[in-house]
């Protein structure tokens, strides 16, 4: 590699000595040729070691929900309704669970994942970078292996002109160097690294140490915003019980729903503090709900959500309405007095939105995997719905009593009016 430098430095000089020559010839327009074979930011030896030295802050995620963020201490906080000021992460740490509620004030010194220092002032300015945290975001740390320090460059800057060499000491001098866009550099080899798991690996080329940035990168558990904050998962279940409504109106075993289809296009999870604040997350996608089962198709990735303790919880479920095909679908039976089984369907087409409330303090803790289950009750939407009016319905051709926009209306106008989509939301940490 040596000689590949001292080839740039023989360039660099003849380009030098052509540039004084054209101080006194201004036709002659000297061209300096740069060492192609040298590391620059966009080559992938340089984004692997970048990766691999960018700062992770996801230590103190119980502070900062955020991975690409390391607050400096000391810091201040109102825990039991007194101000305390923690000196060290472990003090933190020492509160368990109840240290999720504590109130950080602001302003708060951080590092950033790019090793700067900034001081962020309010609430809002940490989400933003919560925010840019998730699915990747500004946070690419390969947390999963280290650079032993030190280790030697060579480099020359395209901007100052200046060759030199110098031994790189930190994952910041590291990150610093190779994501430069002035630098050509070259690493004299071998390189040493050490593996989460307690291995120690050398790489003799670009090529070597690429590929082994590579392998180890999705080899370890890494605790980023994906893991270390709390994941939602949403059961969707359908109540395919006999509906028992009294006084007088449809008997207890009458009417039972036992399979269908809820399509859905958008489900929004949102939560409120105590302290007025809120978060929400928004899951866009086109999903069926089978009614018997609660599958869903496709299936539902999880949602990631900010750590903290809240005071009230919402689902809100926008239903799909972009076709002729109805937005809800269930079928059933009715059983009359005679005791006379009739199939029975409701069908509603609509992109109106429903939505169930929990109240109540809910402690989201960092890598707490959050299970909210959805009921889907017709009991609620059939309350109003008389044995008498299901008696006297009208069948359609398949001898099938369809309640809908067009068919047996009255009916389907009371089922409408009382329709809570989802009826209840259970949360099971």
């Amino acid at each position: 590699m040596k000689h590949k430098l001292s080839k740039l430095i023989k360039l660099l000089i003849l380009g030098i000595s052509l540039m004084a020559l054209a101080s006194c010839q201004d036709e002659i327009e000297p061209e300096i040729e740069i060492d192609m074979d040298g590391i620059i930011a966009d080559d992938p030896v340089a984004k692997s070691i970048v990766a691999v030295s960018t700062k992770d802050g996801s230590e103190d995620n119980i502070i900062d929900g955020s991975s690409c963020t390391t607050v400096i201490f000391p810091i201040t906080g109102i825990f039991e309704a007194e101000e305390r000021v923690f000196e060290t992460l472990d003090e933190v740490e020492a509160l368990g669970e109840r240290a999720l509620e504590v109130t950080w004030l602001f302003p708060l010194r951080v590092i950033l994942f790019d090793h700067s220092e900034i001081s962020l002032n309010s609430e809002e300015a940490l989400e933003a970078i919560q925010d840019s945290c998730i699915d990747g975001g500004s946070d690419s740390a390969n947390e999963c292996i280290d650079f032993i320090y030190p280790f030697s460059i060579q480099f020359f800057n395209t901007r100052t002109e200046r060759v030199g060499s110098r031994d790189i000491n930190s994952d910041r001098e590291a990150y610093t160097t190779f994501i430069s866009p002035d630098l050509i550099t070259t690493i004299e080899y071998p390189i040493g690294m050490n593996e989460v798991t307690g291995n120690t690996l050398e790489a003799f080329t670009n090529e070597e140490l690429t590929s082994i940035i590579s392998n180890v990168e999705n080899s370890c558990d890494e605790q980023d915003d994906g893991s270390s904050k709390p994941t939602i998962t949403i059961r969707f279940i359908g109540n395919t019980s006999a509906i028992n409504v009294p006084s007088g109106r449809v008997e207890s075993n009458t009417l039972q729903f036992t399979s269908g289809t809820i399509r859905l296009e958008q489900i929004q999870f949102k939560a409120e503090t105590d302290e007025g604040g809120s978060f929400e997350v928004d899951l866009e996608q086109v999903v069926a709900i089978d009614f018997a089962t609660g599958a869903t198709t496709p299936e539902l990735s999880h949602l990631v959500f900010p750590i903290g303790t809240y005071a009230e919880v919402e689902i809100e479920l926008e239903l799909q309405d972009e076709d002729n095909t109805p937005s809800v679908v269930i079928e059933g039976t009715f059983t009359d007095a005679n005791d006379q089984v009739h199939p029975i369907r409701f069908e509603f087409n609509s992109d109106e939105t429903f939505d169930v409330e929990k109240e109540g303090r809910i402690v989201f803790g960092a890598g707490a995997n959050v299970l909210v289950e959805v009921t889907f009750d017709p009991s609620f939407w059939f309350s109003g719905v008389t044995r008498e009016q299901l008696s006297a319905a009208t069948k359609n051709n398949d001898g099938v009593i369809l309640i809908s926009e067009t068919s047996n209306t009255e009916i389907f106008d009371i089922v409408v009016d009382g329709l809570e989509l989802a009826s209840e939301i259970e949360i099971m940490l």
